[in-house]
Parts: C-alpha cells; structure tokens; sequence
C-alpha cells in the first residue's frame, strides 16, 4: 500500500514538473590581443552575456603575461561580431574602445605607435 503511495506521488511530482525550455545560446566574439612591442598575441572569445571580465583573468598565464601583469598594445576582433557590441574599459572604467562588426580594433596603450601597457584590470564586456 505504501508502495503504491509512494510511487503515485512520484509520478504525480513528475507530470506537475515544468517541461524543459530549449536554452538560448548567445553568440561569442573572438578576439585577439597583442603586445605588438615583444609579438606575443594570444586569441580568446567571449560569450555575449553582459559579463565583464578582466584581463587579467582571460589572461594568465599566456604569452601576454610577464610575471602576473598582463602587458599588450592593441587588440581586435577576428570574428564577424555581427549582433554583438563589446566595450573594453581600462581599470578605472574609462572607455578604451568598441569592438563591434563595424569597430574590429582598439588601440589599448592610447598612443600613436606601440608602447607596452599594462592592461591586467582592464575589462571587456559583450552584450547581444
């Protein structure tokens, strides 16, 4: 008798449960950021999801780390972008620049010619 409960309720449970909803899947922007000073460059993407992540984070432990801080020039986008708008901001929030399907390169030292920055804190950020 317990048993038929017990399995009733189960089944019961399991009808009442909402059904699955098909995930949304965001589109990613490829990029890739160089020091084009040493000629270390190292790609990476990110998902498209209102997310800021640093540098530092996306990358350690690659070419563009020297000692734990992250050094680069330049970096631009090496995917269509199409529907995606990425702000990449230095530490302190300022604005560095766009990379979207139109805007495919930012300048990340803010000068006239290469000169080796320190970008460890600075972010980026994509939204669909």
């Amino acid at each position: 008798m317990y048993t038929f409960i017990t399995l009733t309720t189960v089944i019961a449970a399991a009808l009442a449960a909402p059904a699955k909803q098909a995930r949304q899947t965001l589109p990613t922007l490829n990029f890739n950021v160089a020091n084009d000073v040493s000629g270390a460059n190292v790609g990476s993407s990110i998902l498209s999801d209102g997310t800021a992540l640093t540098f530092s984070h996306i990358f350690a432990g690659t070419a563009l780390d020297l000692d734990g801080t992250i050094i680069a020039t330049s970096m631009q986008s090496t995917s269509n972008g199409a529907g995606i708008f990425c702000i990449v901001a230095d530490g302190e929030g300022n604005q560095v620049g766009l990379l979207n399907e139109r805007s495919t390169f930012v300048d990340l030292d803010g000068q006239e010619g290469a000169f080796e920055t320190d970008v460890s804190e600075f972010t980026i950020l994509c939204e669909a």
